[in-house]
């Protein structure tokens, strides 16, 4: 079979569901270890292609994801890739606190149903989540999901 990328990483996780043209992402919160992923129970019983991701170093999956892309942009070629593979036509994003940010930031870029809770949307703003774990010199390449302000593909339309 040829697939776009490994089934599974450190940081990911892919259950495939042949019945299904539905995808659900599922991504981490901070302070995960390798190959531990949030919501990994109750997402491998959904009748959906399932990815549970896992950023690991809590960069709030700024510079992509270990086995999926060094960049937001490469994780989204493979994700779409894979959605191609499979003949979805559905996905959801799916995350909490630095999950949720990851969940709001790719969802938007694959045009996703979303839900996120208890995330930043502005990241490194003075006592959030964010500043406080974030690495120092970690890239920001979607710092403010908030729309209107200068963002061109992280808005917040679908949660506002």
């Amino acid at each position: 079979m040829n697939l776009p990328t490994p089934l599974e990483g450190p940081c990911h996780r892919i259950v495939l569901n042949d019945s299904s043209d539905r995808l659900a992402i599922y991504f981490g919160a901070k302070d995960l270890r390798a190959e531990t992923f949030n919501f990994f129970q109750s997402g491998r019983e959904t009748e959906t292609h399932t990815v549970f991701l896992n950023n690991g170093a809590n960069r709030w999956y700024q510079d992509g994801i270990p086995g999926l892309g060094s960049s937001p942009q490469e994780v989204v070629a493979s994700l779409k890739a894979w959605m191609e593979r499979l003949g979805v036509t559905q996905v959801c994003t799916i995350g909490t606190s630095m999950g949720g940010y990851a969940a709001i930031h790719y969802g938007c870029l694959l045009q996703a149903r979303i839900l996120a809770f208890s995330s930043d949307v502005c990241l490194g703003e003075p006592y959030s989540q964010s500043a406080k774990y974030m690495l120092k010199n970690t890239p920001l390449s979607a710092p403010d999901l908030r729309g209107g302000r200068g963002n061109s593909d992280q808005l917040l339309r679908w949660i506002v």
